[in-house]
């Protein structure tokens, strides 16, 4: 039994070029080709504890959260939302906008893969697979 749980862990994790891993669950999800297009677009970066991911207004980078919690805070402040490893911070970019109307902090520190606005349209462009997850997403969240 346990060693099917490595297994699992094993085949659910991808190392990039870059020697850090990828465990967010949208960007798991993408079939190897589409990886080349979205992975070459995206930086790792590690986020402490109390660091803004967005404003509300412009949206300067979308985020696939790698680890950590990021908390997902309305215009009067009250907190709607938690993004952990299976989550996307900027999913107004994946409707077609370039604005939002939330505030994203990172509660617990950890890790994430950020993408510009432009390079996340490009990407979806060429992946039907991360477009499909992310439209997912928001069904499920509502």
């Amino acid at each position: 039994m346990a060693i099917s749980r490595v297994s699992r862990r094993v085949t659910n994790a991808r190392i990039r070029r870059d020697g850090n891993r990828v465990r967010n669950s949208i960007l798991l999800a993408l079939p190897p080709n589409d990886c080349d297009a979205v992975f070459k677009k995206l930086e790792f970066v590690e986020v402490p504890t109390r660091f803004v991911l967005q404003e509300a207004g412009p949206i300067k980078f979308a985020y696939f959260i790698n680890s950590g919690l990021a908390s997902v805070i309305n215009e009067e402040g009250v907190e709607i939302g938690l993004a952990g490893k299976e989550g996307f911070i900027g999913r107004s970019l994946a409707n077609g906008f370039s604005t939002s109307l939330m505030r994203v902090i990172m509660k617990l520190r950890g890790s994430a893969y950020r993408i510009t606005p432009t390079d996340f349209a490009d990407a979806l462009s060429h992946s039907a697979k991360l477009a499909k997850n992310l439209n997912r997403l928001a069904v499920h969240s509502i």
